[in-house]
């Protein structure tokens, strides 16, 4: 019987010291989960870098934010641990592209019927983008040289942005459709702004476009309805087609002093009153001005006929060409000229 209690003993005893370090191993664990989920979250906080999608190559891919003003940052570096991040679109081709400039190979698209935003009692299709991504998080190791393609179409929050110094590549459409977007400041580095740029960029009032570019691509600044004021340097050789197609408030513009050409539908239906054509210029495409009904006085200062397709002007009677007096006959009689002829005039008759 005293073996019997010795040995109840013992094992009690063993017993409290098992559970003893299994508690304080336990505590140690405990603490130990604790402290890497705080390192955990501390690693993953993006702050201000997580709307932004860069990869590798210095590219903002898109921008997936709701602020009204957006300073891209100049420099980032990649978070060491992926986050679960969510891109939400009406437009699923959108975000297949997305995936793809990304890099993406594990991702799901979700489709669901939300309520449409135009029309009472309907729905439309809405897609979610789900992935697991290493974001940018502040640092310098990438440096931000490129805008993509479509990195903030459509998006009707933004009404400022501002690009970084190093940005030297603006991709098609990058902020085409960004209806409420007012000012854009684009870098003195940028020397390349591709198609369709700002297109329907309807609130955008004024711009500044940087001295490295050498042309305005085509349809720039289409339907930008409000724009009022364009500054260019005097570098810039060639406004492409339709850059300034129906920007109906602007009234005036100085052309640059060593621009060459001037290409198909570039000014249509704008506010223009009148323009000066720098003696650079040796070809105007068709219906450059064409729609420009406020259009009452276009001086060209070329010393020789300007080389032009047919229907550059509207039929407009209040329109007066002034052109060199020594080649006032050539233009007369030369074609499409010809077309204009009860409009052309002497420089020296200008009022």
């Amino acid at each position: 019987m005293e073996e019997n209690k010795k040995s109840k003993a013992a094992g009690i005893s063993i017993g409290i010291i098992v559970l003893v370090v299994f508690l304080g191993f336990g505590f140690l664990i405990g603490f130990a989960q604790t402290r890497s989920a705080q390192n955990l979250a501390q690693t993953n906080d993006e702050g201000p870098y997580a709307d932004f999608y860069f990869n590798k190559n210095g590219e903002l891919i898109y921008y997936a934010g709701d602020e009204s003003e957006v300073v891209v940052p100049e420099t980032y570096s990649i978070n060491t641990i992926a986050q679960t991040k969510e891109i939400v679109s009406q437009n699923v081709n959108e975000l297949t592209n997305i995936a793809a400039k990304l890099g993406l190979e594990d991702y799901t698209i979700l489709a669901t019927q939300v309520p449409s935003p135009t029309s009472y009692g309907k729905t439309v299709t809405e897609y979610t983008l789900k992935f697991r991504f290493f974001g940018a998080v502040a640092g310098s190791d990438y440096t931000v040289t490129r805008i993509a393609e479509r990195a903030f179409t459509d998006n009707t929050k933004i009404t400022r942005v501002e690009l970084p110094q190093t940005v030297t590549y603006l991709g098609e459409t990058a902020f085409a459709g960004c209806t409420k977007l007012k000012e854009v400041v684009l870098p003195p580095s940028l020397d390349y702004m591709g198609q369709y740029q700002f297109q329907n960029c309807s609130s955008l009032t004024s711009i500044t476009i940087p001295k490295n570019l050498t042309d305005i691509n085509y349809g720039s600044f289409m339907s930008c309805s409000n724009l009022q004021s364009v500054e260019m340097s005097d570098d810039i050789t060639c406004i492409g087609s339709q850059v300034f197609y129906y920007c109906k408030n602007l009234k005036s513009i100085k052309l640059p002093a060593n621009l060459q050409r001037i290409e198909s539908n570039a000014f249509y239906y704008t506010g223009l009153e009148e323009i000066d054509i720098p003696a650079s210029v040796n070809y105007i495409s068709n219906r450059a001005f064409w729609g420009c009904n406020n259009l009452t006085k276009v001086v060209l200062r070329s010393s020789m006929v300007v080389s032009a397709d047919s229907s550059i002007f509207s039929t407009n009677r209040k329109l007066k060409i002034y052109v060199n007096d020594d080649l006032y006959d050539s233009y007369k009689q030369s074609y499409p000229w010809s077309e204009y002829s009860s409009n052309i005039y002497k420089i020296s008759e200008m009022e």
